[in-house]
């Protein structure tokens, strides 16, 4: 996973507006996000709450409305998230830097903003997190695609199954204050929007219980007041719509002409597979008549 970050320090003036990976230029991608932290960060009191109560394999999920008139298939491009320790906090960004390997970002999709009736679309590769950072990961070789059109997504960051080890080389932070965690902004307001997922019983403001609960829940049930309306998490992501690769370019030139009609045809004359791959046409392990209709349909319409 390739991770473009973002360096913050508190005091310390920085390009305005977010960099995100240059590709993101290209394709107009749009944001989606919760909270209303100003990223980079500049200047005055961290303006924001870290989060080190994460046990290992638990979950920190941002629900996000899908915009009105968004086309499917759509592809999340890459994801941005806030991640301090507080020593990185109080003390500047030259204090951040350490990193930590989590167990992967997870995405969801549904009609509703309950994650209990959302889907699980797929998991990442494990992040390497970096204290002191809005990191932020390109995920276009992730292929995170919602091919049915939705009303909601949901992203989360699943911390490792390893717990604190109680020094800066920590994995899911487990409560140790020296950890680096997830970040909750204090402007927004869509408390109902931010969950977490715990494999454990856990403490809750209706009792013990595990799965899915809701951020303001867990809090209210471990002496704090309800969290105020904006506590959010400050975790983003890109979509844009999702191109289908041309797969009738089959020398991948980046042109379908007369060359990729006599590559199919001399592969698909061998009809050998494991020779030529290419022959299976439709990929369903068979060199057959399927694959020839389904490569002149699409060698007809261009791609």
């Amino acid at each position: 996973m390739k991770n473009c970050r973002v360096r913050l320090g508190v005091g310390l003036s920085l390009i305005s507006g977010i960099l995100w990976c240059s590709r993101l230029a290209e394709g107009q991608p749009v944001q989606l996000k919760n909270d209303s932290a100003q990223i980079p960060l500049s200047g005055g009191t961290f303006p924001a709450a870290i989060q080190v109560g994460f046990g290992p394999g638990e979950e920190a999920l941002a629900i996000f409305a899908v915009p009105s008139g968004t086309s499917f298939p759509l592809e999340v491009s890459s994801l941005g998230m806030l991640w301090f320790s507080q020593f990185s906090a109080l003390l500047g960004p030259d204090y951040g830097g350490t990193q930590t390997l989590q167990e992967g970002f997870k995405f969801y999709s549904g009609n509703s903003p309950d994650p209990r009736t959302m889907t699980l679309v797929t998991t990442t590769n494990p992040p390497q997190m970096t204290d002191g950072y809005f990191n932020v990961f390109d995920l276009t070789a992730e292929s995170v695609v919602i091919s049915n059109p939705v009303t909601y997504i949901g992203a989360s960051l699943q911390f490792d199954a390893q717990a604190s080890s109680g020094d800066y080389t920590n994995q899911a932070p487990n409560g140790s204050l020296s950890a680096a965690s997830v970040c909750y902004d204090r402007t927004a307001g869509n408390a109902n929007l931010n969950w977490i997922f715990s494999p454990r019983a856990t403490a809750t403001s209706t009792g013990m219980r595990s799965g899915w609960i809701r951020y303001q829940d867990l809090r209210a049930s471990v002496g704090s007041p309800t969290p105020p309306s904006g506590f959010d998490l400050v975790l983003r992501i890109f979509i844009q719509p999702h191109i289908v690769p041309c797969t009738v370019d089959i020398n991948l030139d980046g042109v379908v002409d007369g060359s990729d009609f006599t590559m199919f045809i001399n592969s698909f004359s061998a009809g050998d597979v494991t020779i030529d791959p290419a022959a299976d046409y439709n990929a369903d392990g068979l060199i057959d008549g399927g694959d020839f209709v389904t490569f002149i349909n699409d060698f007809g319409a261009g791609c």
